[in-house]
């Protein structure tokens, strides 16, 4: 959530420079790298340090994260330079960087790390911060050999995704008995159709409700795959 500082200084008539961050995640694109950079619009050809992380400049134009009041959710887009064919080499390797995670993060400059401002900064504080905005490339919109832009959408806004990503069942539960989810590593207990068994062999879970309560949970918490409420009609 947007901290506390930062709500005083957007109420105050002059404040400092507001700081856009940008981190491009590859991981959900199976690729282990985190890219962390800035418009050369918001400091130069410079460097911007933010939670000791270095963000590094990079030509790039980021528009369109306002949220309109019709219900209509934001697409930004994204362009980015491309300079001596990079971003055309990338996409290219990627698919289009489909999937990838892009986190907006914005503050402003007085907060900034110390090593901004030679060392020293009384009003550095790495938890006046904005709320990050997570988005995910959508689409690659346009390429050229000068710009490529990319469209980016909130994760229940992408093409072919539905929300929750995984079934919303009123009596079955979704999770793999004594696999993820469930996590059950006790003994046997009972068979598919809630019998009592102490053979490991015939041991299973009816995937019922009732199946799960016969369980001895440590905890006393029932980790139930379904969702008993998704039926009751008001």
């Amino acid at each position: 959530m947007t901290s506390p500082k930062i709500t005083n200084e957007v109420q105050k008539l002059y404040t400092s420079p507001l700081i856009d961050l940008f981190v491009l995640d590859l991981t959900p694109i199976g690729v282990l790298d985190v890219f962390r950079f800035h418009s050369m619009n918001t400091n130069g050809n410079t460097s911007i340090w933010w939670q000791g992380e270095e963000y590094l400049p990079f030509p790039l134009e980021a528009e369109g994260f306002e949220k309109s009041g019709n219900g209509q959710l934001p697409r930004p887009t994204i362009r980015v330079a491309n300079v001596v064919g990079l971003i055309s080499t990338l996409v290219q390797q990627m698919d289009d960087l489909v999937g990838a995670k892009v986190i907006r993060k914005r503050t402003f400059s007085k907060f900034l790390d110390p090593a901004n401002f030679g060392g020293t900064n009384p009003d550095a504080d790495d938890e006046a911060m904005f709320e990050d905005e997570v988005w995910f490339v959508d689409r690659k919109s346009h390429e050229s050999k000068n710009v490529v832009e990319f469209e980016l959408a909130v994760p229940w806004d992408l093409e072919g995704v539905s929300v929750p990503m995984r079934p919303c069942g009123a009596v079955v539960c979704a999770w793999e008995y004594r696999g993820d989810g469930c996590g059950y590593t006790g003994p046997a207990v009972a068979k598919i159709d809630d019998t009592p068994t102490t053979d490991l062999a015939q041991d299973n879970c009816s995937k019922r409700l009732s199946g799960c309560r016969l369980r001895p949970w440590v905890d006393g918490e029932l980790p139930f795959g379904a969702f008993p409420a998704v039926g009751i009609i008001r």
